[in-house]
Protein backbone atom coordinates (compact mmCIF):
# COMPACT_ATOMS: atom_id res chain seq x y z
CA UNK A 1 0.00 0.00 0.00
CA UNK A 2 1.76 3.19 -1.42
CA UNK A 3 1.85 6.43 1.13
CA UNK A 4 -1.42 8.17 -0.91
CA UNK A 5 -3.37 4.59 0.10
CA UNK A 6 -2.40 4.89 3.45
CA UNK A 7 -4.01 8.14 3.99
CA UNK A 8 -6.81 7.59 2.40
CA UNK A 9 -7.61 4.77 4.48
CA UNK A 10 -7.02 6.85 7.45
CA UNK A 11 -9.74 9.15 6.40
CA UNK A 12 -12.38 6.79 5.35
CA UNK A 13 -11.97 4.88 8.75
CA UNK A 14 -12.22 7.81 11.06
CA UNK A 15 -15.12 8.89 13.23
CA UNK A 16 -17.72 11.10 10.57
CA UNK A 17 -18.98 12.51 13.30
CA UNK A 18 -17.88 16.33 14.45
CA UNK A 19 -18.45 16.21 18.15
CA UNK A 20 -16.35 15.01 20.72
CA UNK A 21 -16.87 11.61 22.62
CA UNK A 22 -17.39 11.86 26.13
CA UNK A 23 -17.86 8.87 28.31
CA UNK A 24 -17.48 9.15 31.64
CA UNK A 25 -14.01 7.18 33.02
CA UNK A 26 -12.34 7.39 30.00
CA UNK A 27 -8.37 7.94 30.25
CA UNK A 28 -6.25 8.50 27.43
CA UNK A 29 -2.05 8.86 27.66
CA UNK A 30 -0.71 11.78 25.51
CA UNK A 31 2.51 13.72 24.46
CA UNK A 32 3.54 17.42 24.89
CA UNK A 33 6.89 18.52 24.09
CA UNK A 34 7.36 22.81 25.14
CA UNK A 35 10.11 24.33 23.63
CA UNK A 36 11.07 28.11 25.01
CA UNK A 37 13.62 30.35 23.55
CA UNK A 38 15.21 33.21 24.87
CA UNK A 39 16.26 36.23 22.65
CA UNK A 40 18.59 38.77 22.89
CA UNK A 41 18.18 42.20 21.71
CA UNK A 42 18.93 41.90 18.18
CA UNK A 43 16.51 38.92 18.09
CA UNK A 44 19.07 36.07 18.11
CA UNK A 45 17.94 32.68 20.33
CA UNK A 46 20.51 33.12 23.19
CA UNK A 47 18.79 30.20 25.20
CA UNK A 48 16.74 27.42 24.85
CA UNK A 49 14.73 25.38 27.47
CA UNK A 50 12.83 21.99 26.70
CA UNK A 51 10.21 20.41 28.89
CA UNK A 52 8.96 16.52 27.39
CA UNK A 53 5.86 15.21 28.95
CA UNK A 54 3.82 12.51 29.24
CA UNK A 55 -0.05 12.90 30.66
CA UNK A 56 -3.31 11.73 31.01
CA UNK A 57 -6.57 12.63 30.53
CA UNK A 58 -9.65 11.34 32.06
CA UNK A 59 -13.01 12.40 32.03
CA UNK A 60 -13.95 12.09 34.98
CA UNK A 61 -17.88 13.72 35.01
CA UNK A 62 -20.10 13.98 32.19
CA UNK A 63 -22.43 16.78 33.34
CA UNK A 64 -24.58 17.24 30.25
CA UNK A 65 -23.87 15.00 27.03
CA UNK A 66 -22.25 17.64 25.46
CA UNK A 67 -19.61 18.98 28.45
CA UNK A 68 -17.70 16.85 30.31
CA UNK A 69 -15.24 17.75 33.63
CA UNK A 70 -11.97 16.47 32.79
CA UNK A 71 -8.76 15.72 35.50
CA UNK A 72 -4.99 15.52 34.35
CA UNK A 73 -2.32 13.76 35.72
CA UNK A 74 1.31 14.57 34.78
CA UNK A 75 3.15 10.81 34.29
CA UNK A 76 6.49 11.81 33.46
CA UNK A 77 8.72 15.35 32.84
CA UNK A 78 11.69 15.78 31.34
CA UNK A 79 13.17 19.04 31.14
CA UNK A 80 16.35 19.80 28.67
CA UNK A 81 18.15 22.68 29.21
CA UNK A 82 20.81 22.89 26.09
CA UNK A 83 21.12 21.03 22.43
CA UNK A 84 22.85 17.33 23.13
CA UNK A 85 22.57 18.11 27.15
CA UNK A 86 21.00 15.15 29.46
CA UNK A 87 17.39 14.86 30.08
CA UNK A 88 16.52 15.93 33.85
CA UNK A 89 13.97 14.09 35.04
CA UNK A 90 11.69 15.77 37.31
CA UNK A 91 10.06 13.70 39.77
CA UNK A 92 8.45 17.08 41.60
CA UNK A 93 6.27 16.96 38.88
CA UNK A 94 5.57 13.40 38.57
CA UNK A 95 2.27 12.90 39.75
CA UNK A 96 0.49 16.54 39.98
CA UNK A 97 -3.01 16.62 39.06
CA UNK A 98 -4.95 20.19 37.16
CA UNK A 99 -8.65 19.99 36.51
CA UNK A 100 -10.66 21.42 33.22
CA UNK A 101 -13.37 20.41 30.94
CA UNK A 102 -14.63 19.71 27.58
CA UNK A 103 -17.59 20.69 25.31
CA UNK A 104 -18.92 20.10 21.77
CA UNK A 105 -21.72 21.94 21.10
CA UNK A 106 -23.47 22.11 17.72
CA UNK A 107 -26.50 23.70 18.63
CA UNK A 108 -27.61 27.38 20.30
CA UNK A 109 -29.09 25.99 23.10
CA UNK A 110 -26.48 24.03 24.15
CA UNK A 111 -24.16 26.89 24.17
CA UNK A 112 -26.91 28.53 26.37
CA UNK A 113 -27.16 25.11 28.52
CA UNK A 114 -23.02 26.44 29.11
CA UNK A 115 -23.61 29.62 31.19
CA UNK A 116 -26.68 27.85 33.05
CA UNK A 117 -26.15 28.98 36.81
CA UNK A 118 -25.99 25.02 37.67
CA UNK A 119 -24.08 24.26 35.40
CA UNK A 120 -21.64 26.54 34.90
CA UNK A 121 -21.06 26.59 39.14
CA UNK A 122 -20.16 23.15 38.88
CA UNK A 123 -17.46 23.92 36.17
CA UNK A 124 -15.96 26.65 38.15
CA UNK A 125 -16.03 24.74 41.21
CA UNK A 126 -14.08 22.01 39.52
CA UNK A 127 -11.77 24.47 37.62
CA UNK A 128 -10.64 26.25 40.73
CA UNK A 129 -8.92 23.24 42.18
CA UNK A 130 -5.81 24.17 39.88
CA UNK A 131 -4.84 26.83 42.07
CA UNK A 132 -4.44 24.06 45.19
CA UNK A 133 -1.68 22.04 42.82
CA UNK A 134 0.49 24.88 42.69
CA UNK A 135 -0.15 27.06 45.24
CA UNK A 136 1.87 24.63 47.14
CA UNK A 137 4.74 24.75 44.96
CA UNK A 138 8.00 26.87 45.32
CA UNK A 139 8.30 29.88 43.33
CA UNK A 140 11.34 28.62 41.30
CA UNK A 141 11.60 28.80 37.51
CA UNK A 142 11.20 25.52 36.94
CA UNK A 143 7.37 25.41 38.64
CA UNK A 144 7.14 28.87 36.50
CA UNK A 145 8.03 26.18 33.47
CA UNK A 146 6.05 23.70 34.18
CA UNK A 147 2.86 26.27 34.78
CA UNK A 148 3.50 27.50 30.96
CA UNK A 149 3.27 23.52 29.88
CA UNK A 150 0.14 22.90 31.95
CA UNK A 151 -1.63 25.96 30.74
CA UNK A 152 -0.54 24.79 27.17
CA UNK A 153 -1.93 21.60 27.48
CA UNK A 154 -5.61 23.60 28.62
CA UNK A 155 -5.38 25.57 25.13
CA UNK A 156 -5.20 22.80 23.30
CA UNK A 157 -7.74 21.50 25.45
CA UNK A 158 -9.56 24.77 25.02
CA UNK A 159 -9.03 25.20 20.87
CA UNK A 160 -10.77 21.20 20.69
CA UNK A 161 -13.63 22.62 22.31
CA UNK A 162 -14.37 25.28 20.35
CA UNK A 163 -13.26 24.03 17.04
CA UNK A 164 -15.73 21.07 17.39
CA UNK A 165 -18.53 23.60 18.28
CA UNK A 166 -18.19 26.03 15.35
CA UNK A 167 -20.30 23.91 12.69
CA UNK A 168 -19.16 26.90 9.92
CA UNK A 169 -15.96 25.44 9.93
CA UNK A 170 -17.08 22.12 8.75
CA UNK A 171 -19.55 23.77 6.34
CA UNK A 172 -16.67 25.17 4.18
CA UNK A 173 -13.81 22.59 4.02
CA UNK A 174 -10.76 24.45 3.04
CA UNK A 175 -11.74 27.88 3.77
CA UNK A 176 -10.18 29.57 7.06
CA UNK A 177 -12.73 30.68 9.34
CA UNK A 178 -12.67 33.03 12.60
CA UNK A 179 -13.55 31.69 15.99
CA UNK A 180 -14.64 34.44 17.27
CA UNK A 181 -14.74 32.93 20.75
CA UNK A 182 -11.13 32.65 20.98
CA UNK A 183 -9.55 35.62 19.26
CA UNK A 184 -8.21 37.96 21.54
CA UNK A 185 -8.29 35.90 24.87
CA UNK A 186 -6.66 36.48 27.45
CA UNK A 187 -6.18 34.49 30.74
CA UNK A 188 -5.10 34.34 33.72
CA UNK A 189 -1.88 32.64 34.56
CA UNK A 190 -0.71 32.58 37.71
CA UNK A 191 -2.60 29.54 39.39
CA UNK A 192 -2.30 30.83 42.90
CA UNK A 193 1.38 31.39 43.01
CA UNK A 194 2.30 34.36 40.79
CA UNK A 195 1.01 37.68 39.91
CA UNK A 196 -2.39 38.13 38.51
CA UNK A 197 -0.44 40.27 35.78
CA UNK A 198 0.68 37.16 34.65
CA UNK A 199 -0.75 36.01 31.59
CA UNK A 200 -1.53 34.76 27.44
CA UNK A 201 -3.07 36.82 24.98
CA UNK A 202 -3.95 35.11 21.59
CA UNK A 203 -4.80 37.36 18.12
CA UNK A 204 -6.61 36.75 15.95
CA UNK A 205 -7.41 32.66 15.94
CA UNK A 206 -7.93 31.15 12.12
CA UNK A 207 -8.92 27.95 11.38
CA UNK A 208 -9.43 25.38 8.28
CA UNK A 209 -11.40 22.52 7.92
CA UNK A 210 -9.45 19.65 5.10
CA UNK A 211 -11.42 16.95 3.87
CA UNK A 212 -10.68 14.31 1.92
CA UNK A 213 -10.97 16.12 -1.53
CA UNK A 214 -8.99 18.76 -0.08
CA UNK A 215 -5.95 16.58 0.92
CA UNK A 216 -6.02 14.51 -2.17
CA UNK A 217 -6.02 17.60 -3.99
CA UNK A 218 -2.89 19.36 -1.69
CA UNK A 219 -1.33 15.51 -1.79
CA UNK A 220 -1.68 15.14 -5.86
CA UNK A 221 -0.05 18.79 -6.08
CA UNK A 222 2.85 17.84 -3.04
CA UNK A 223 3.52 14.59 -4.99
CA UNK A 224 4.07 16.18 -8.30
CA UNK A 225 6.28 19.02 -6.78
CA UNK A 226 8.66 15.71 -5.53
CA UNK A 227 8.11 14.54 -9.07
CA UNK A 228 9.89 17.70 -10.59
CA UNK A 229 12.73 18.32 -7.96
CA UNK A 230 14.12 14.80 -8.29
CA UNK A 231 14.77 14.88 -11.82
Amino acid sequence: MNLAENIREIFEKRDQSKNIQLISGHKQLYKIQMRNYYLNSIGGIKRKQELNSTFSRTISNVIVPFLALTDYHFEAVNYLHKEGGKNIKWTFAEGLSFPHYLFSCNKPEEFELLSDKNIYSQVLKHCQKISGTYSSLPRLPSVYLLVMLTFDILAFEVFTSFICSTPALFDNPGKAVEIENLSNLQNEIGVGLYSKSSFFKNGTFMQCFWDMENLETIFAQYLSIGVTNRR
